[in-house]
């Protein structure tokens, strides 16, 4: 027998974690960005000049949005999802 994929409970914990994860993202990225911007020009400035300083900059804050999204992502798909499976266990007997 083959196997087309996994259960629809978990497939739907992980889409709402990636919706959960792409709104933190969106709504988070611009206030880490404003905070971090000014130290990093600075720093990228006299590392590697002004011109690639911005484009640096500019690759770090989307770093920090791709980093934004997998720890919401991954912390709310696996908060959920032992929480889903530990009342499973609770309700047989274990």
């Amino acid at each position: 027998m083959q196997n087309y994929g996994s259960g629809g409970v978990s497939n739907n914990i992980a889409n709402l974690g990636k919706g959960l994860g792409l709104a933190a993202a969106l709504l988070g990225t611009p206030a880490i960005y404003v905070r971090t911007r000014a130290g990093l020009m600075t720093y990228y400035g006299d590392a590697f000049g002004h011109s690639a300083a911005q484009w640096l900059t500019w690759a770090t804050g989307l770093v920090e949005a791709y980093l934004l999204y997998a720890v919401v992502s991954l912390a709310f798909t696996g908060l959920v999802t032992w929480m889903v499976a530990k009342r499973a266990v609770d309700s047989f007997g274990g």
